[in-house]
Formats: C-alpha cells, sequence, structure tokens
C-alpha cells in the first residue's frame, strides 16, 4: 500500500511529464519503422495507441513492485536518490546531446544552458549524493554503472531514430533511470537477505 501511495506521489508531483515521453517514444519508436519524419510526426501527435498504454502499464507495475521490495528493507531511506539522480541526469543531456525539436517543451533549456552553470550543477549533485552514500559505496557503484549503461543505450536509440534527442526522449530517460534505479535497488535487497 505504501509503496503504491509513494508511486502516485511521484506521479502527480511530475505531473506525468515524464510518464507522456515513455508514451510517445513507445508509439514513436514502434510506429515509425525508422523512419525519422514518421517518428517525429509521432512524437508530435497527442494521441497514445495501444503500445503507448501497455508500455505505461508494464513501466508502473515494475516500478510499483520494486518500490515495494525496496520500502520493506533497510533500503527505504534512499529512495531518494532516484529522483534526484534521475533528473540530475538532464542537465548531462541537455548539454551534451544535440537537441532536435526547435519548438518543443525542451527548447529553451537546450538553448539557455551554460557550460560553467551545468558543470557546478552536476558537481554539486555528486558531491552530494557521494557524500551521502559514501557508507555504501557498492550501491554507488551500482548506480553509477547503471546510469551510465542507460544512458549510453537511450542515447543511441534515439541519435539512431532521431539523429539526437527531444523533450520526449528526455522524459522518457529520466522515467528509464528511476526503473533502472529502483530495480537495482530490489535486486541489491534480494542479495542481501
Amino acid at each position: 500500500m505504501i509503496a503504491a501511495l509513494v508511486l502516485i506521489i511521484w506521479v502527480l508531483l511530475s505531473g506525468a511529464l515524464h510518464l507522456d515521453g515513455v508514451a510517445d517514444c513507445a508509439d514513436a519508436w514502434v510506429g515509425g519503422f525508422g523512419d525519422r519524419a514518421k517518428t517525429l510526426k509521432i512524437l508530435k501527435d497527442p494521441a497514445s495507441g495501444p503500445i503507448a498504454v501497455v508500455t505505461l502499464v508494464l513501466l508502473l507495475l515494475l516500478k510499483w513492485s520494486a518500490l515495494s521490495i525496496v520500502i520493506d528493507s533497510s533500503y527505504w531511506s534512499i529512495i531518494w536518490v532516484t529522483p534526484v539522480l534521475a533528473r540530475s541526469a538532464m542537465l548531462l543531456i541537455f548539454w551534451r546531446f544535440d537537441y532536435v525539436s526547435s519548438s518543443g517543451l525542451g527548447s529553451p533549456l537546450a538553448a539557455g544552458f551554460s557550460t560553467r552553470r551545468i558543470g557546478f550543477a552536476l558537481l554539486v549533485v555528486i558531491v552530494g549524493v557521494t557524500s551521502l552514500l559514501s557508507v555504501q559505496s557498492g550501491l554507488l557503484l551500482c548506480l553509477v554503472g547503471l546510469t551510465s549503461f542507460i544512458i549510453f543505450v537511450w542515447k543511441r536509440s534515439c541519435y539512431q531514430r532521431l539523429g539526437g534527442f527531444n523533450g520526449d526522449c528526455a522524459g522518457a530517460l529520466i522515467e528509464l533511470l528511476e526503473l533502472g534505479y529502483l530495480l537495482g535497488l530490489a535486486l541489491l535487497v534480494g542479495v542481501n537477505i
């Protein structure tokens, strides 16, 4: 029950914006058939198809299951790391990746970042999370590995499909990172039981 409430609050706080990115990307990746123009057209379509709905249901079920395991363990107090790290990755994404949409919600973000500000913000997040999790160096290494892997795979997929990324891709990445962290924590809990 607590896991469901945490998940509902989590979704409400973000306005389900990132879930919309997941839904749009799921529809576009399947419906675009590798055609960049068609993929971009589907990404702009506000309607969600069956692939989007199934993807969202599966994503939320996986998050709920992982949250249930983590909340019932001694790791429940570090669940906050999940949204902090996932959203912090956006700084890196908007800074280092090619933004392909000139009219999307992420356009002002992509245009307004300065190298110094992003570097400072990433340093603050890295130092903060590292110092808070320094006692659990295995967990920290796991999170770094998961982040690197998920970003690498998603970046490759976005560049193959679009030649860069857009706001939907960024939102989907946040959800993929959160899911990866939660599943990683759930697996870690299972190993430590």
